[in-house]
């Protein structure tokens, strides 16, 4: 017997022949019948789900048990630092966790998920210390401690992450799947900490690599070395003259041991470009829109006076393009349109850009316009953004016969592409072709179950 087992959902999926069957957190001596239908359904939201293979109820039971108490722990911390919730609250939540943290799985667990991002505006860390004092909840005190501690470090892996290009990893899509590995897999984690005793970076990349998870990943090399870029002591080779090779702008990869060419003026820029990004994002999570106006304005004259003759608007084109994601993270939608907005001005012809906007137009209830700007992402280059995001303001529009066509062209020509697959599976669902629907998501989780266990 198989089994898909889900914390976040509550539930364990038992596959046995053509049968299955579930069993929940809250009542694990019943196993109830199911459809494959249900499956989806029974997963719900959840972005992760542990495979087990070959094993019998009692086993699946015991894997559920610690999966719930990983998740019931996650939202235990996130009540006790959450100043808007009473003192009782928190207190009694502190003291549940407490127990939870005895177990050698959930520390852990906690540390691969509160690493990977900083902790948010809400987060009342010194009242949370307080209420550990006060019921003796050493362990929790101590976890507390160590993530305050690391929250430099969490901030600086974070934003080399979210500065990897997206070409790098191919689709939105991609990106976001990258992303879910790299927490369940502990890698923010293990860089953040690699961080905190200042060792050698490389033993991080080695290990990355030989990870039987992210191998499956497409470009996990260059995303990886990207990301870690930053932080290598690598010595390099530095020259004076303007027109040196940027090694980010050119494309060109190099090997983490080998010495590298790069202009100390471009290393400067780079840096500052940086500091100025992190600066925005900071203006717009703390809603200060004057100042993210004069921050963004700033980066961009900068860009366009230190750059090459012809790459300024380019870069400035693509630094917006970062600013509108997180614009979009932080449901901002009318600050996302403004930045993509500035992105097609400054360079008319970027597709990217293009898709960009039109996705900021959706989000602003503009579906006519997003699908002009969607037309444009496609002259420009952007074949299978464009057709994606169209098929998706179609939907949106409730025109699903039309939705469903560019979908199934989409699949027709790039058989991999997880979103239109996923899109055509709404779209059927939508138009209550649910055998149809069915058969479309069980390929999509078969796809996934392949790559996971590959």
């Amino acid at each position: 017997m198989d089994a898909f087992v889900s914390g976040q959902a509550g539930v364990a999926l038992l596959r046995d022949g053509d049968n299955l069957m579930s069993i929940h957190a809250n009542s694990m001596d019943n196993v109830i019948p199911r459809q494959i239908s249900d499956a989806h359904l029974l997963l719900g939201e959840a972005k992760w789900f542990d495979i087990l293979e070959d094993v019998n109820q009692e086993q699946v039971c015991r894997h559920l048990k610690c999966a719930q108490d990983k998740e019931n722990a996650l939202q235990l911390i996130l009540i006790t630092l959450d100043s808007e919730l009473s003192a009782d609250v928190r207190q009694e939540a502190v003291k549940t966790l407490e127990e939870l943290l005895i177990l050698k799985h959930v520390p852990e667990y906690l540390e691969r998920i509160l690493y990977a991002r900083n902790l948010p505006k809400c987060g009342d860390i010194d009242t949370a210390l307080k209420f550990c004092e006060l019921t003796s909840a050493n362990l929790t005190n101590d976890f507390l401690k160590k993530l305050n501690e690391r929250q430099i470090h969490i901030e600086s892996v974070r934003l080399q992450w979210e500065l990897i290009p997206l070409a790098t990893f191919g689709t939105e899509d991609n990106r976001d799947y990258f992303h879910t590995i790299a927490v369940h897999e502990g890698l923010f984690r293990d860089i953040v900490d690699n961080r905190v005793s200042n060792a050698n970076v490389d033993i991080i990349v080695v290990n990355s690599m030989l990870n039987p998870f992210i191998k499956t990943l497409q470009n996990y090399r260059q995303v990886i070395l990207q990301w870690v870029r930053s932080f290598q002591t690598q010595p390099m080779v530095v020259s004076l003259q303007q027109d040196e090779i940027d090694t980010e702008q050119s494309g060109i990869q190099y090997s983490s041991h080998q010495p590298r060419r790069i202009s100390v003026d471009r290393i400067t820029a780079k840096n500052n470009v940086d500091r100025q990004k992190v600066a925005i994002i900071d203006a717009m999570r703390n809603c200060d829109f004057a100042l993210v106006r004069k921050y963004t304005n700033e980066l961009i004259e900068y860009q366009l006076k230190h750059a090459k003759p012809n790459e300024g608007p380019g870069l400035a084109c693509k630094s917006l393009c970062d600013l509108a994601k997180q614009a979009k993270a932080l449901h901002m939608f009318n600050l996302q349109l403004d930045f993509t907005f500035q992105s097609i001005s400054l360079k008319h012809d970027d597709g990217w850009a293009w898709a960009q906007y039109a996705d900021a137009l959706l989000n602003m209830q503009k579906p006519n316009d997003a699908l002009e700007a969607y037309e444009r992402a496609r002259s420009f280059g952007e074949t299978v953004i464009a057709k994606n995001g169209k098929a998706n303001v179609l939907k949106a529009l409730r025109r699903l016969p039309e939705a469903l066509a560019i979908y199934d062209e989409v699949i027709t020509e790039y058989p991999q592409d997880v979103y239109a697959k996923t899109g055509r599976a709404e779209v059927l669902k939508s138009l209550n072709l649910l055998p149809e629907a069915r058969e479309a998501y069980e390929k999509i989780i078969a796809k996934q179950q392949e790559q996971t266990l590959t």
